[in-house]
């Protein structure tokens, strides 16, 4: 593996995990706010 394509890969696993950080915490302030 080129080290071009490590690092592309390296960033998409990362963004798709920041992705996913994301959406859990929006998921949380929804059910916080539904709960109130």
């Amino acid at each position: 593996m080129r080290p071009a394509e490590q690092v592309s890969l390296l960033a998409r696993t990362a963004l798709s995990l920041q992705i996913e950080v994301v959406a859990e915490g929006i998921e949380t302030e929804a059910q916080m706010r539904f709960l109130q």
